[in-house]
């Protein structure tokens, strides 16, 4: 394992650049910063603070999250709070363009490696609540390519992308995509009699099951049909993220409780559990080619990277 000091404050969201090449890290600093992973050695920075603005480094404000990679490596997404969806051409270490939206509530990236996923809500003086909205964006220019109103209840704030791209879900839905009109949702679920809405998903590599991160645990489902099968159970503190390899064969999950788990896709039990001295886990992310992983501290603001080999 390799740890080092990464941002002032919290770690926010990481993502991997194309084969795992290079990692790309947000902050509660409100940096946008570029990484060798193999010898943690900042290669840029992009700081995406207003001007004049403060932000103690004590203060674990998420103001920058949920980052993604284009295929080229060449442009990086990020929500920014109170901005919208900042693109930014790492190539000319700046700020490419911005797309105002009130909330981003979720980005991942199509596995195409041309287009970003975002899931977001906009707002009006005459429609001050207004329904989220599930767009698919280009990387190069921000065009919009696809989008799907996600009107439902409750409010979605998580999506995940299917292997070959037929599919995606938010809330507690499943849409078939490219969306079709008068298309019907397939519905999973309910969590309850108080409706849980899923913080984070991710379908299998076979498209079997679906992993939804609910009230700080993992409950999988079986799809086809769609029967709820079992919850992942190890973690002794709230689970933050997670981030299959991928091959789907693995499942990773970070946590509060300063530990990562290592989790068997096929049949649902633990496989490894790593330790760390870092504090609270914020944020996890597996490279491309399947070889290494990386978490975030929000306490620390360090970053640790592991070889999966």
């Amino acid at each position: 394992m390799f740890i080092w000091q990464a941002h002032e404050g919290a770690v926010t969201s990481l993502a991997f650049g194309p084969g795992g090449r290079f990692l790309v890290s947000a902050g509660s600093d409100e940096l946008v910063k570029v990484w060798d992973p193999l010898a943690g050695a900042e290669q840029l920075a992009i700081s995406l603070r207003p001007e004049g603005r403060i932000v103690s480094p004590a203060i674990f404000y998420k103001t920058l999250r949920w980052l993604a990679v284009s295929g080229d490596g060449k442009i990086a997404v990020v929500a920014q709070h109170e901005r919208g969806l900042v693109f930014l051409d790492l190539s000319r270490e700046e700020e490419a363009f911005t797309h105002p939206i009130l909330e981003v509530l979720s980005v991942k990236p199509a596995l195409d490696g041309e287009s970003v996923f975002t899931l977001t809500r906009t707002a009006t003086s005459t429609a001050p609540h207004t329904a989220p909205t599930l767009t698919q964006y280009r990387y190069s220019d921000g065009t919009s390519l696809n989008s799907l109103p996600a009107d439902c209840w409750p409010r979605p704030h998580s999506l995940c992308v299917s292997a070959d791209g037929s599919r995606v879900a938010f809330g507690l839905h499943i849409h078939q995509w490219p969306p079709t009109p008068n298309q019907s949702p397939i519905s999973y679920g309910p969590w309850g009699k108080n409706n849980y809405e899923p913080d984070d998903l991710a379908f299998s590599g076979d498209g079997r099951r679906l992993f939804a991160l609910v009230g700080g645990k993992v409950v999988v489902y079986t799809l086809r049909p769609t029967l709820y099968e079992t919850k992942l159970k190890g973690h002794n503190g709230r689970i933050t993220g997670m981030a299959l390899t991928p091959d789907g064969s693995r499942l990773w999950t970070a946590s509060h409780d300063a530990t990562v788990k290592c989790w068997d896709t096929s049949t649902l039990t633990l496989d490894r559990t790593y330790t760390f001295q870092t504090g609270g886990l914020d944020c996890l992310a597996v490279s491309p080619d399947g070889n290494i992983a990386a978490v975030g501290s929000g306490q620390k603001g360090t970053i640790t990277l592991w070889d999966l080999g």
